[in-house]
């Protein structure tokens, strides 16, 4: 507890905030730091101003490159070069997300058959597996005309 403490004054926190968790993901540069206060959990993604999102990355960014964390002040130096790019999402609020998600499902399928010789074959188990269908077709029941 007493580095979270630590944290929490290199973060300026003055009042009884916590650090709750830090999520890494240095290969996709992906850095969460879940801050908690009374009411709950606050993240970089829940402010709604570019202005308060930058003084939060401000002070998230001087907690990492002083962590002594190799991996934590990597991805902290990888977020500041696509900075411009990462802090868009306050003034257009959206992201990549679903392209994401349909991009890990695609690779899966693909890790998942050890890779496909024949492209179609590639292409037809990511419709199968992405495109949502309802395999089990519904039951009718069939009524005699009265």
């Amino acid at each position: 507890m007493e580095s979270v403490e630590l944290y929490r004054q290199l973060l300026g926190l003055s009042e009884p905030w916590t650090v709750e968790r830090v999520d890494i993901d240095v290969a996709k540069g992906r850095v969460e730091v879940y801050v908690g206060h009374r009411p709950g959990l606050r993240q970089l993604w829940n402010y709604q101003s570019l202005g308060w999102a930058k003084r939060f990355w401000q002070r998230w960014y001087f907690w990492a490159t002083h962590s002594r964390i190799a991996p934590m002040i990597e991805a902290a130096k990888l977020l500041a070069r696509h900075l411009p790019n990462v802090m868009t999402f306050f003034n257009h609020r959206i992201t990549n997300a679903v392209a994401e998600g349909l991009n890990s499902k695609i690779a899966t399928v693909q890790k998942r058959a050890c890779g496909y010789r024949n492209p179609n074959h590639f292409k037809i188990a990511v419709y199968f597996h992405c495109g949502g269908l309802n395999l089990y077709p519904a039951l009718v029941t069939h009524t005699k005309p009265g």
